[in-house]
């Protein structure tokens, strides 16, 4: 069971009974993903790169992913994003992307992007989405990462990985 609170920053996370453990910090979950993922995302892109494949690890509640298109979008350039993103929880995911879309953070997503990242991420079959220059296709796999990586990964070129787990003490094996 999981019940949503709201952080410093406005934004909202959840937390996780029976770990009794929230999925993001309290100061704030979008600006969590903003500093710890999609500006160094950004600043490790060069100039001219146009592809970028991205295997999202503990996807959650989708944050580090959704703020890294929204900082895609600010730029105004044209790269082509693959996401690959794993989670063990589908139901949960498809329960909280909602909720983060409706956030003032994601007022850049219009109606038409929303649907289309809540699909996206209830599919295991690629779904492909063009906002301004940024062409995203992306995908959810529900499986443990390391069926991922012999069944769906094995012939991946990966580029970029986000890897955040709950805390190493509360769930050792991630």
């Amino acid at each position: 069971m999981k019940s949503f609170v709201t952080t410093q920053d406005g934004s909202i996370t959840a937390q996780k009974a029976d770990l009794g453990e929230l999925y993001h910090n309290r100061q704030g979950a979008y600006g969590e993903a903003l500093l710890n993922y999609a500006l160094p995302t950004i600043e490790l892109l060069s100039q001219d790169q146009a592809d970028l494949v991205l295997l999202d690890i503990c996807f959650g509640m989708g944050y580090n992913t959704l703020v890294l298109v929204e900082q895609l979008l600010k730029l105004d350039r044209s790269i082509n994003l693959t996401v690959t993103a794993l989670d063990n929880d589908p139901e949960f995911v498809a329960q909280s992307l909602p909720l983060v879309l409706d956030q003032p953070h994601f007022a850049c997503f219009d109606q038409g992007m929303q649907n289309w990242i809540i699909a996206a991420f209830k599919s295991k079959d690629w779904q492909c989405f063009s906002a301004g220059k940024v062409n995203v296709k992306a995908r959810l796999l529900d499986n443990d990462l390391r069926q991922a990586l012999q069944e769906d990964l094995s012939d991946s070129k990966v580029g970029l990985i986000y890897h955040d787990p709950f805390a190493p003490q509360k769930v050792p094996r991630l």
